[in-house]
């Protein structure tokens, strides 16, 4: 019988932990519980320089606790290493735990902004044989899955246009809707940066609005708001049969076109269906990925070359604000 994959935590803020703590949500929005809670994987312990969360957390669960990611990695024999810490703490610590020789590194996004730190961190990670996986939650989201095989299908016909827009800063957030654009359409053949301000709700990052050109005319366009604490903002995708959006309360609305029953010679669009997204299963189908992944039984979901491509992107954009 397989074993459990023996699992520890560097970083416990929201996405590390606290995205579950007080919440009856089905489903798990946190590294934390997607380990703990699963009969795949034995999370042996959790590190945070800050003692006052690992204080809470261990009121509530029967975890070993570190302030220092060195202590814990000598002490424990894992497999699995995820990364859930501040962006600019990702480079260091993927090149500090490497001599730890795990299976597998799932860092939260953006891994860098740097393309080279990219590339160099990539290659050493080749050469060590250990995967590296980002959390790219669209590509795990099964409402996700399923737009992506109604548009490869040309079910909507000619897809036109893309809106999304992003909260929290462009190279800490916008990264999901590229990683998505680049999931459904592949490279982009040109990019315009159509505005960019110092972000003032996400410390030093900027709130830019970018469009990436395709070929036949498709054009996806990022927009950024710049508020406090926006989790959910939303996008839609306009085609020649149909608009698919998803709205700020994680619904997805597919309106499908008829002939306008009051003038005959238009047409209109109408809701054809309407549907809660089910982003609680995100992460656990992301886990059951590595699972697969550490077993040789699938490929990763969110291969590292994206994040080569989404760099590139950035790279451009930097030179364009």
């Amino acid at each position: 019988m397989q074993h459990k994959i023996n699992s520890v935590l560097i970083g416990c803020g929201a996405i590390g932990f606290f995205n579950d703590f007080h919440s009856r949500k089905k489903g798990a929005f946190s590294h934390f519980k997607s380990m703990y809670k699963s009969d795949l994987f034995n999370l042996l312990a959790i590190m945070d320089k800050d003692q006052k969360k690992l204080n809470t957390i261990k009121k509530k669960y029967n975890i070993n606790t570190y302030s220092n990611y060195f202590s814990m990695l000598r002490e424990n024999e894992v497999d699995l290493i995820v990364i859930a810490t501040p962006d600019k703490t990702h480079i260091k610590i993927l090149k500090e735990i490497i001599s730890f020789k795990p299976k597998i590194v799932l860092c939260e996004k953006p891994i860098s902004n740097n393309l080279k730190d990219i590339k160099k961190i990539i290659a050493l990670y080749k050469k060590n044989k250990i995967h590296l996986l980002v959390n790219y939650s669209f590509r795990f989201n099964s409402d996700f899955r399923i737009i992506k095989k109604m548009l490869d299908s040309k079910k909507f016909g000619k897809i036109i246009k893309l809106n999304a827009t992003y909260s929290r800063g462009y190279f800490h957030n916008a990264c999901h809707y590229i990683d998505f654009a680049l999931w459904l359409f592949g490279k982009p053949k040109n990019i315009e940066v159509i505005d960019s301000y110092k972000s003032t709700s996400y410390q030093e990052d900027y709130t830019i609005a970018v469009n990436l050109k395709y070929k036949n005319n498709l054009n996806v366009q990022i927009s950024g708001v710049d508020l406090d604490n926006i989790a959910s903002t939303g996008l839609s995708i306009v085609c020649e049969k149909g608009i698919i959006i998803v709205n700020p309360i994680d619904e997805i609305k597919i309106f499908k076109i008829r002939r306008n029953k009051h003038q005959s010679n238009e047409n209109e669009f109408y809701l054809a269906s309407d549907k809660k997204i089910n982003y609680g299963n995100s992460m656990l189908y992301h886990y059951k990925n590595i699972y697969d992944l550490f077993y040789n039984k699938v490929n990763a979901i969110s291969p590292i070359k994206g994040l080569v491509e989404i760099a590139k992107i950035n790279e451009k954009v930097k030179k364009l604000i």
